[in-house]
Parts: C-alpha cells; sequence; structure tokens
C-alpha cells in the first residue's frame, strides 16, 4: 500500500515538465498541490482497503507534480549567487518535513482509535491546501 503512492509519482513526474511548459510552473504547482491535497482527503475519509489505494495513487500524482516541477521554478525564480543554497534549503525542507512526518506518526500511534492513522492523513491534507493557497 505504502508503494503504491511512488507508482503515482512515476507517472506524474515524467510528464510535470511538459505540463510545467503548457500551464506554466505557478499552475503546475498549484495543480499538484490540489490533486495532492484530493488524495489526502480520499485516504482521510476511506472506508476500505481499495478506496485507500486509490487516495495513494491521486497523491501519488501530486507529489510527482511538485517534486519535479518545484526545483526547476526555485531555480528559474533564484538568483544565479542563490541557486545553490536554495537548492540545499529545499531539500533539508523535505528532510524536516519528513522527520516531522515520523514523529506525529509516533505520537498518533498512540492514540487507541482510527484517528491514529487518519489524524497525519489529514495533515497533509492541510499542508497540500496551505500550498495551493499560496
Amino acid at each position: 500500500m505504502v508503494a503504491v503512492l511512488e507508482l503515482g509519482a512515476l507517472a506524474t513526474s515524467i510528464a510535470a515538465g511538459r505540463v510545467g511548459d503548457i500551464i506554466g510552473r505557478k499552475g503546475t504547482l498549484f495543480v499538484g498541490a490540489l490533486v495532492f491535497t484530493i488524495g489526502g482527503a480520499v485516504q482521510t475519509f476511506t472506508t476500505g482497503f481499495y478506496v485507500m489505494i486509490i487516495g495513494r495513487v491521486i497523491s501519488g500524482f501530486g507529489v510527482g507534480l511538485l517534486s519535479t516541477i518545484v526545483p526547476i521554478y526555485q531555480s528559474e525564480i533564484s538568483p544565479p549567487n542563490h541557486r545553490g543554497a536554495l537548492a540545499c534549503m529545499e531539500f533539508t525542507g523535505n528532510i524536516a518535513g519528513y522527520a516531522t512526518s515520523v514523529w506525529t506518526d509516533y505520537f498518533c500511534s498512540f492514540l487507541d482509535s482510527h484517528l491514529s492513522w487518519r489524524i497525519p492523513l489529514f495533515i497533509q491534507c492541510v499542508i497540500g491546501a496551505i500550498l495551493a493557497h499560496w
């Protein structure tokens, strides 16, 4: 179930550059964040295994768009003398986000209900919505 997200990401990461050329970098960022948020919502409110798989794939589509277009957009808007540092900041942000998600999952594991897995997925929706709105 976990790796299904990466399959979705693979599919859209291949097309993300072309999508960025067609609808623009900001448009691709918005679509990626929106798709990521929708996938998170499907996962958060699912009642079955197969719907969870569908939600994971949808989130993966968003991840593929975002993980491909963010470095491109970032390098295009960054001053040449700051590109390297900003690329490192983006990667560091990814690692910090991953670490935060692991700790969130750990703390939620102490909840003795379906909220133990729904809360982390809902947080994914919130973060995706913030990015889409930004």
